[in-house]
């Protein structure tokens, strides 16, 4: 924690009330929180049919069928929590619409958004198998190389914007009452 004491602050420079700040502060983080969630959905949109792609191509019979039944239903699973987290976005971007202000609703979609892409990366590099292990070097196509690289940045997801125990701290506390 940071405090700042005796500060002088000339009085065309302040924003909203004196002693207010960590109000207009919680604002701002919910609106961040909202940006890094409108910008993972971005990146999430489709990427169910990119995974069915990519385990078609790699683990697929000749009708394009999956045989590896726990495959199947990990593909579902995280198609039908994108499809959620889609529903959940575009209820904020109305909220947003009308001019109301992020509430703690933010904080539910930037942490499903972060756990959502680790997911995504999870399953991409399970498809991808021993191909998913390089970092660089002969071997390995381009796409999974990327993939790698992908999945380790996903794990800062769920650092930026404010730690995931803190966005669950926040659900706990703002959305269901729970004690502190």
């Amino acid at each position: 924690e940071v405090f700042f004491d005796q500060v002088r602050v000339p009085t065309r420079q302040v924003v909203g009330e004196i002693d207010e700040g960590w109000e207009i502060a919680k604002a701002l983080l919910g609106f961040e929180r909202s940006m890094i969630g409108a910008a993972v959905a971005g990146q999430m949109r489709g990427a169910e049919r990119e995974l069915l792609g990519a385990a078609r191509a790699a683990h697929g019979s000749e009708d394009g069928a999956l045989p590896d039944p726990l495959l199947r239903d990990a593909l579902a699973a995280y198609a039908m929590r994108e499809a959620c987290y889609h529903g959940l976005l575009d209820h904020i971007a109305a909220q947003r619409r009308r001019g109301d202000p992020p509430g703690p609703e933010a904080s539910i979609a930037k942490l499903v958004g972060s756990e959502l892409k680790q997911q995504r990366y999870d399953l991409a590099m399970a498809i991808n198998g021993n191909a998913g292990l390089g970092w660089e070097g002969a071997g390995f196509a381009a796409q999974s190389l990327q993939t790698s690289r992908d999945w380790l940045r996903s794990r800062a997801n769920s650092i930026e914007g404010g730690t995931s125990e803190i966005h669950l701290n926040i659900i706990a506390h703002r959305i269901l009452g729970l004690p502190k």
